[in-house]
C-alpha cells in the first residue's frame, strides 16, 4: 500500500512535476563548455526520485514543493533552486548539512524566466540555443560531461502479481 501523505502518481502535483521535467530536459541542451553555452551546470539537487514523480521529501510536499535544483551560470555562483506549484524562485540551498529552504528574491512562471532574472549571460544567449535536439539520455549535464543517475525511491510494496 502507498503511504498517505504521497499522492498517487496520476494527481495534480505529478502533473506539475511532468512540466518541470519538460523544461529541465530542454534546458540540459543550453549546458556546455564554452561561452556559447548558457549554462556551464544544470542539475536535480537530488538524485532521489519518489515514487509519485516529485523530487522533494514528503514533509515538503505539502507545501508545494515539487524538486530542487542547482543551476550555474557563466556569470553566477551556484545556486539552488524550487520548484513549486506556484512557481519557481531562488532559495538558501544546502550549507552542507541540511537545505535551507529560505525563499531569495521573486516568483517566477518558468524556470527560463528565474534563469533570465539572475543571469545576463543566461538571458543574452538562450535565444540563440537549440533547445529542440533531442535531449542525451542523462538526468544531470555539466561542463565537465559528468552525468548523475536517478534512484527512484518507490512507496508501492508490489512485490509479485
Amino acid at each position: 500500500p502507498q503511504n498517505s501523505f504521497l499522492p498517487p502518481p496520476h494527481a495534480p502535483s505529478a502533473m506539475e512535476m511532468n512540466a518541470v521535467n519538460d523544461e529541465f530536459a530542454k534546458l540540459q541542451r543550453a549546458v556546455g563548455p564554452t561561452e556559447a553555452s548558457s549554462l556551464e551546470v544544470l542539475e536535480w539537487e537530488s538524485a532521489y526520485q519518489f515514487g509519485n514523480g516529485l523530487r522533494s521529501p514528503p514533509w515538503r510536499q505539502k507545501d508545494g514543493d515539487l524538486a530542487y535544483l542547482v543551476a550555474k551560470a557563466r556569470d553566477t555562483d551556484r545556486f539552488t533552486i524550487m520548484a513549486n506549484k506556484a512557481g519557481y524562485w531562488r532559495i538558501k540551498g544546502s550549507n552542507g548539512k541540511a537545505m535551507d529552504y529560505e525563499k531569495i528574491g521573486e516568483t517566477h512562471d518558468t524556470l527560463v524566466g528565474l534563469l533570465r532574472a539572475v543571469s545576463t549571460h543566461f538571458s543574452s544567449t538562450i535565444d540563440s540555443q537549440d533547445l529542440s535536439a533531442p535531449a542525451a539520455d542523462q538526468d544531470t549535464i555539466s561542463s565537465s560531461g559528468a552525468a548523475s543517475n536517478v534512484n527512484v525511491v518507490s512507496n508501492n510494496n508490489n512485490s509479485g502479481s
